[in-house]
């Protein structure tokens, strides 16, 4: 059953290809693709912080932030680079606990402030920042609440919507043939 030049087997079989090289490149971006993450942060300088992690992998679960978009208490903040405050390391777990002892950091107020939130080695988190404490030592700040929750990429979402048109095409086919 052919129609035109090429036959109905000879497009399918295209399109299966097609689609498998698109699935391998999606998997290998997905290797070295950003991960974003959700975060809160109840009680961090008296108030409410929230926004965005942009990070990459580092192993297992570990990830460094690389980014941040968010504010607290209506101030913008600016992620400050590993070592920047604290002994921070930027390095945030898929599971809680979501920081380690050493933090991360990020300024507000246009730098003038400087935040570090870190783990307290027994399940929560403190922050202090070099305004009240001056130097950030372990146990220093105040407790404070912190969840991360993580956000698919575009990347992802773009290859299970293609994956469903392909499994909706080939129930199409099964049932109309």
């Amino acid at each position: 059953m052919s129609k035109g030049r090429y036959s109905m087997k000879a497009v399918l079989g295209g399109l299966v290809r097609l689609f498998a090289v698109l699935f391998l490149l999606g998997c290998a971006q997905s290797l070295y693709a950003q991960t974003y993450f959700d975060f809160t942060c109840g009680g961090c300088g008296g108030s409410s912080a929230s926004g965005v992690l942009t990070t990459t992998l580092v192993s297992g679960d570990t990830y460094l932030v690389t980014a941040l978009s968010g504010s607290q208490g209506g101030d913008a903040m600016t992620l400050l680079p590993p070592g920047g405050y604290g002994g921070n390391d930027n390095e945030v777990f898929s599971a809680s606990p979501f920081l380690d002892g050493a933090g991360l950091s990020f300024s507000v107020l246009l730098g003038s402030v400087d935040y570090n939130i870190y783990s307290n080695g027994s399940g929560g988190y403190m922050e202090c920042n070099n305004v009240d404490d001056g130097v950030c030592e372990s146990g220093t700040g105040i407790p404070v609440s912190f969840a991360l929750t993580p956000t698919p990429e575009s990347g992802t979402l773009i290859l299970f919507g293609s994956g469903l048109l392909v499994l909706a095409g080939i129930l199409r086919r099964k049932l109309f043939a």
